[in-house]
């Protein structure tokens, strides 16, 4: 999922596409890494802006990629949206906050292109004239996973946490 959608926004800012990808702050220094290091890779030089909480925690971790800018404040949209330039911002689904904002700047562009890189859940936007593409990503292990790796290393004792919504008995 995190390939597919990473490969979409890189297709449509080379195009010349104002390209958006909404996740989540931790998801969008990732991705924002790995878009560096693939437009390196192959000279695919879009420049790349993470943008509000996602910029905010890029400077905190002391990351410095090229190609970056961190824009973790901004007052215009002009500021972080641009013609082949992918901005990263947060939330996933961009209904508020950063990544809401600048969807309403993109949502009635048909040039325009959004990724919603989604973890949550949360049911995507589809309602937009710009390109809409929603990829879901879950950085967890399935709970069958969990208790393989338990049943395997027979531990005396196991604590999960970090679960939205509550623990299961």
């Amino acid at each position: 999922s995190l390939t597919g959608a990473l490969g979409t926004a890189l297709e449509h800012a080379h195009g010349g596409a104002s390209t958006l990808l909404a996740t989540s702050g931790l998801v969008g220094v990732q991705a924002a890494y790995l878009l560096a290091a693939v437009a390196e890779e192959y000279d695919r030089r879009v420049p790349v802006r993470v943008v509000g909480q996602v910029a905010k925690l890029y400077e905190a971790l002391e990351y410095d990629c090229p190609g970056v800018e961190s824009v973790p404040l901004f007052r215009n949209t002009d500021d972080c949206l641009g013609p082949g330039t992918i901005a990263i911002a947060g939330p996933e689904i961009p209904h508020e906050r950063s990544s809401g904002r600048l969807f309403g700047v993109l949502r009635e562009n048909p040039n325009a292109c959004v990724v919603q890189l989604v973890g949550s859940g949360e049911t995507p936007l589809t309602d937009a004239r710009c390109t809409i593409h929603s990829h879901e990503l879950v950085n967890h292990p399935t709970r069958e996973t969990l208790v393989d790796v338990h049943d395997a290393l027979d531990p005396v004792h196991t604590v999960v946490t970090h679960r939205h919504g509550g623990a299961e008995g």
